[in-house]
């Protein structure tokens, strides 16, 4: 299980229900050497903020930049309901990496430490057979991937060419993104974790619930689980 950071985040009052799913499934599925900081800021001339960053001392560091749309690639450009996409998600997931490794150099002694980078889109199926030229398959993340994100992140690093920080380094980087985090392992996290997923999912039962004592009528649809109602 991934460590979340900080462990006390509400998940439901990030940014979007995307944002949400691939924190969860990172933290879910990862081992507990990795760490998973949803909604980064960094600033230098402005603020720039983050929507994952994924810290680990034998892989590294990677910045997870997530969009909801369902995108369709042309001539190497993202569009999204016929308009080109702007920022281009490629581009912001480079540029916000850069950004990072650049803060990251000050505190360690590596001047050619670098980060990874990845772009997901939960909403998507499968990955498209055209990728942008600044993407490789590794970068592009889908539902697919998401569904168990082990491999395709540690596909990711490998493809850096780059050993991991270690834990000292690690430790620096952590103390940069969260320095007012206590990273002492808990041993009670996943049972808190737990308790906390299992509480929104039953507020979400709940609410779907509650149209029964209203309508007359309700149509269950067994491959999405969703109610739908009907006052006839």
């Amino acid at each position: 299980m991934g460590r979340l950071v900080p462990g006390d985040i509400v998940l439901n009052e990030l940014n979007n229900d995307e944002e949400r799913e691939v924190v969860e499934a990172f933290v879910e599925s990862l081992s507990d050497g990795w760490f998973v900081l949803p909604s980064v800021r960094i600033s230098d001339w402005r603020d720039y903020e983050l929507d994952i960053v994924l810290v680990h001392a034998n892989y590294g560091v990677a910045v997870v930049e997530v969009k909801g749309h369902t995108p369709v690639i042309r001539e190497g450009r993202f569009y999204s309901n016929g308009a080109l996409m702007n920022p281009q998600p490629d581009e912001q997931a480079s540029k916000n990496s850069h950004q990072l490794a650049t803060r990251i150099r000050a505190v360690v002694d590596d001047q050619h430490f670098s980060v990874a980078y990845a772009v997901a889109f939960p909403n998507v199926a499968v990955r498209s057979r055209v990728l942008p030229t600044s993407l490789r398959r590794e970068q592009f993340l889908t539902k697919a991937e998401l569904d168990d994100p082990t491999e395709a992140i540690e596909a990711l690093f490998r493809t850096k060419h780059q050993a991991g920080p270690g834990p000292v380094a690690t430790a620096a980087i952590m103390q940069l993104l969260a320095p007012d985090i206590d990273l002492t392992p808990d041993p009670e996290m996943r049972g808190r974790y737990a308790r906390k997923q299992l509480a929104r999912i039953s507020a979400n039962h709940v609410r779907a619930l509650e149209s029964l004592d209203i309508n007359r009528r309700v149509f269950v649809d067994r491959k999405s689980t969703r109610l739908n109602s009907s006052h006839t």
